[in-house]
Parts: structure tokens; C-alpha cells; sequence
């Protein structure tokens, strides 16, 4: 993931789960290593003060590996992601549509 810093900062504050996530997304090299990015957000909640982790503690029972949140490609009903990867990031400019974040 692409975020600049200044929209983690939000993220985190909003929905501090998926900033971990996404923080394992880039750990992982890709969100499609879904094992991979739930344990690495998991090791980050289970390392948080107390007040903090509270909010989110319930992902540290995610068993991420059979996790109902990973594409499990051997189901019938699984669907291939034919979606042209991108090296640009797009955000909604309100009145303008979206637009593409400059590159850092």
C-alpha cells in the first residue's frame, strides 16, 4: 500500500486495524499474502499498551491462515482477481473525482 504518511496518521486513528494491516501489506510485499499480512498486524496489536490494544484485541484470535478473510481459491465459488495492478496510488478529491497521489 501506497498511503502517505499523513493518511497512515488517519487511518490509524479511524481504523487503527486496517493501518495494521496495511503496515503487514507492506511488510509482505502484497495484500494477497493474506497469512502473512494478518500475523504481521497481529504481532503489532499483541505489542500495543494495554489501552490501546483493547480497541482492537479481538483480531488477535483471527486465525489468519483459515481465516474467512483469505481468498480460499479452491472454492467453487472463488472469482480470479483480473484487476491490472497499478504503481499509483488514487484518492477522492470531493468536487474533483479521484485524482492520483504523486509519488514519494
Amino acid at each position: 500500500t501506497k498511503e502517505p504518511e499523513v493518511a497512515l496518521k488517519w487511518i490509524y486513528k479511524f481504523n487503527p486495524l486496517h493501518g495494521f494491516l496495511a503496515e503487514g501489506a507492506n511488510a509482505c510485499g502484497s495484500w494477497a499474502k493474506w497469512c502473512c499480512v494478518c500475523h504481521a498486524a497481529q504481532r503489532r496489536i499483541a505489542c500495543l499498551p494495554e489501552v490501546e490494544r483493547s480497541k482492537i484485541d479481538f483480531f488477535l484470535t483471527e486465525d489468519c491462515c483459515e481465516s474467512k478473510l483469505a481468498k480460499n481459491t479452491s472454492s467453487p465459488g472463488f472469482v480470479v482477481d483480473a484487476t491490472p495492478s497499478r504503481n499509483t496510488t488514487l484518492a477522492w478529491q470531493p468536487g474533483v473525482g479521484f485524482v492520483e497521489l504523486p509519488q514519494e
